[in-house]
């Protein structure tokens, strides 16, 4: 047998995978699996005779450094022993046996080596008194395989590193991701967006490029990180490549911009303009023609003759001829004729389905105590400007709403609950702001049991002796800005009857100041269902402590006194007084709950005032209420719905509206044969 010929057409086999335009390679075989694979290929077990020059200390050094080598082409891996040897069926069947094995094993890393040579082409030995020459696998490296035994761990981890962050970036960044941001630096909509466009497009072209090979993620990097380099391979790690990974998870456009501004902007920045692009515009116009939705987003606002009486559940006197549909008697349909009214000479609490089944229809005029804390309350109805538009939402009637400040749904309440606060305790302390200032909620325990005790970021998992517990803490981490922009904290108690008796002093703390654009703050302090609010139209100085409220606790009940000026003054809210009584034209379900639909989504029930003026225009609809079909344009529809604004007019359905998803309550007066206070809970 000529060894040399196997020889050579091994090292044959070596050059020409080392010239392939992609990265030699190493499977995970170990070394000595690989050794013994290869000496057990041969006929003779090579245990029980003598040497051979296929089986020397040469030959196996090689074999441990050059024998897992592979190259990828076209995907599909190509080993060092895929030759054919003319006339040497015994050497054919070691490269046979050695490429499956090799085949079989997944690829590990890239190929490195300290040597510039492996193996030698021949040596000399004396035996029995004579000289003979010996052939051994042996093979040349490329510069760039080789380094210094000192550097080669690094190297070669580095180089790993490389094709694996390839391979997330693939998988996890979608190229629905990278056209949208790609549109957004198009239209100046991405703060200095245009610094990332080269890495951005770079990563594009190579992304469509292994989907147009159908190569899976894994293949393709490893035939391609070398030339990709490595700003695009670990373009997910970037600042860009966050905001592409967000988008790619289903973040919200505006929020997961939000997060990559609060890194690369100052904290004054003010985004230039909207976060859409003329694709997404585009493709939402369509859908909404191809559902003959068009004419439908156009808006007003609603009136008393939009509305069946059969939707109402209390009309005045005053306004029911102005009501669409059915006959007025059918309000009388509900009224309870064996009710035996009483005068209060307090103020009861009584149940919402008490008070529409008991009250409401021995009524002759309702009102309700509009207070301060109403105003994230007010709300208005509003429907479509079309009346033969087709249903935009997920109920079949045009109607929708809009709570003051655009929401659909505003309360403090809901933004702790969102964070994971407990909002149900006996006393919940709320603090919410709109910046990026670093706030602390403080209380401070005197008991009289041994000092005090502060509940406050630095004993946040912990309970107080008063099992109190500060359990929403917005932290600025490192010195940068808290994230979202719209952080809350959370100071509970789940019982008054764990509360010690003594003081509590609730204060809030400028740790760090981190701008003064959108300044202000809300304390919410909900003592057993009755809210009390604070609101500073500033926020404090770097390092200042603001009282807000002393609670006093004795015997298993509560107080409180403001230390800090309340919203109790009366004040002008969408042209009524607060802190007075506001007559009720009509009492009404929210759309989604009005006769004959499936009630989707939250019930709320608004009290619609007589004089109740939206001092502003009102948001036509928002993306919770629309249609399933138009969920995959709910970024443009987000920017349409706020600026598909109701034209002013005084004829509207506006007044104060209540969700039925929390503990609230609202003070009226009845009158009827009698009249009567009640604080009603929704």
């Amino acid at each position: 047998m000529d060894f040399g010929k196997f020889a050579d057409a091994i090292k044959t086999r070596y050059e020409k995978l080392a010239s392939l335009p992609t990265s030699l390679l190493v499977v995970d075989v170990p070394k000595d699996t690989l050794w013994l694979t290869y000496l057990y290929s041969f006929e003779n077990d090579p245990i029980f005779k003598t040497r051979n020059e296929h089986d020397c200390s040469c030959c196996r050094h090689f074999i441990y450094d050059v024998g897992r080598v592979v190259a990828l082409v076209d995907g599909k891996k190509q080993t060092l022993w895929d030759v054919v040897i003319d006339d040497e069926p015994q050497y054919q069947k070691t490269a046979d046996t050695m490429a499956e094995l090799i085949w079989s094993a997944p690829i590990t890393s890239v190929f490195t080596t300290l040597t510039e040579t492996s193996g030698a082409k021949q040596s000399r030995a004396l035996i029995d008194d004579q000289l003979y020459n010996f052939s051994h696998f042996h093979a040349k490296h490329k510069r760039e395989y080789v380094f210094r035994k000192d550097t080669l761990a690094t190297e070669r981890s580095a180089l790993n590193t490389q094709a694996e962050l390839l391979e997330r970036s693939l998988t996890q960044i979608s190229p629905d991701a990278l056209t949208e941001v790609l549109e957004l630096i198009a239209s100046n909509a991405l703060y200095r967006g245009s610094e990332h466009q080269a890495l951005v497009v770079s990563f594009q072209k190579l992304q469509r490029e292994q989907l147009e090979s159908g190569l899976d993620a894994s293949t393709f990097a490893w035939m391609h990180f070398r030339k990709a380099g490595p700003a695009v391979c670990s373009i997910k790690n970037s600042v860009i490549g966050t905001l592409l990974v967000d988008l790619a998870s289903g973040s919200a456009l505006e929020e997961a911009v939000k997060r990559f501004e609060v890194k690369v902007a100052p904290t004054n920045y003010k985004r230039p303009t909207a976060l859409v692009t003329p694709r997404m515009i585009e493709e939402a116009r369509a859908k909404l023609i191809e559902l003959g939705l068009y004419d439908s987003i156009a808006r007003r606002y609603a009136n008393l003759s939009d509305v069946s009486i059969n939707d109402v559940l209390y009309a005045d006197r005053g306004v029911q001829p102005q009501l669409k549909d059915g006959d007025l008697f059918d309000l009388l349909k509900s009224k309870a004729t064996t009710v035996s009214p009483k005068t209060f000479d307090r103020v009861d609490t009584i149940g919402l389905e008490a008070f529409l089944a008991e009250v409401l229809p021995l009524a002759s005029t309702v009102e309700v105590f509009l207070e301060n804390k109403h105003e994230k309350n007010l709300v208005s109805v509003v429907t479509a400007a079309n009346p033969d538009a087709a249903p935009l939402f997920k109920w079949s009637n045009p109607f929708s709403w809009s709570y003051n400040g655009d929401l659909a749904d505003s309360y403090i309440k809901e933004r702790v609950a969102a964070k994971g606060g407990n909002v149900t305790g006996d006393v919940c302390c709320r603090l919410a702001w709109n910046n990026y200032d670093d706030l602390d909620f403080h209380m401070t325990e005197s008991t009289g049991r041994g000092g005090s005790y502060k509940i406050f970021y630095q004993n946040r998992r912990s309970l107080s002796p008063s099992r109190g517990r500060l359990d929403v803490d917005a932290m600025a981490s490192g010195g940068r800005a808290p994230m979202p922009r719209d952080p809350v904290e959370n100071i509970f108690y789940g019982s008054v009857g764990t509360m010690r008796d003594g003081e509590y002093l609730l204060q809030v703390h400028q740790y760090r100041l981190m701008e003064k654009v959108d300044t202000g703050f809300t304390v919410e302090i909900d003592l057993l269902g009755e809210v009390h609010r604070f609101q500073s139209a500033t926020n404090p100085p770097q390092g200042q402590l603001v009282d807000i409220a002393r609670l006093k606790v004795r015997a298993g009940k509560i107080s409180i006194t403001p230390l800090m000026q309340s919203t109790a003054q009366s004040r002008k809210l969408w042209g009524l007084e607060t802190q007075n009584w506001q007559r009720v034209a009509a009492l009404l379900k929210s759309p989604n709950h009005w006769e004959g639909e499936a009630g989707i989504g939250n019930l709320h029930y608004f009290f619609l005032l007589d004089g109740c003026i939206n001092d502003g225009n009102a948001r036509g609809f928002y993306n919770e209420f629309l249609r399933d079909e138009l969920n995959p344009h709910r970024k443009v529809l987000e920017l349409v719905g706020s600026k598909s604004r109701t034209a002013e007019t005084v004829n509207q359905l506006s007044g104060v509206g209540f969700s039925n998803n929390g503990r609230q309550q609202v003070i009226v007066r009845v009158t009827g044969r009698t009249q009567r206070v009640l604080k009603v809970s929704i």
